[in-house]
């Protein structure tokens, strides 16, 4: 199926800007990861990062930082999920027709998830 959709996909979006879509949706994605683990409560220590025997370490994503290095990292996210409209409207306003409404119909969900995050850090700074 998902090949089937691929194929779908590529026929309805010219490659360079569905790689421009890919690229776009992936860093925001990213963004809203690290703004989630930065501004939620730190996990609890049982699944803090740990180290092997054999010296490998394994990571989780709300490792301990302090209280002034969540805020940089929250504040430093948020202005790069401001940014994310402006460069999702660039995109679809560099497509014309059918295919300005396919690219701007794939970015739907994605700018939803980033009005949410915004929205929620909105409601935590008053």
């Amino acid at each position: 199926m998902a090949a089937g959709y691929d194929a779908l996909l590529s026929d309805a979006i010219p490659p360079a800007t569905l790689h421009q879509l890919t690229t776009l949706h992936t860093s925001t994605t990213e963004f809203l990861r690290q703004f989630y683990a930065s501004i939620l409560p730190p996990a609890p220590a049982s699944s803090l990062p740990s180290v092997s025997a054999a010296g490998s370490t394994s990571y989780h994503l709300g490792a301990r930082l302090t209280d002034a290095q969540r805020k940089e990292k929250v504040d430093k996210m948020v202005g790069l999920l401001r940014k994310v409209r402006a460069k999702a409207d660039e995109l679809v306003g560099s497509c014309a027709g059918e295919e300005r409404e396919r690219v701007r119909a794939a970015l739907s969900t994605t700018l939803a998830s980033v009005d949410k995050a915004l929205a929620f850090h909105q409601s935590r700074r008053k």
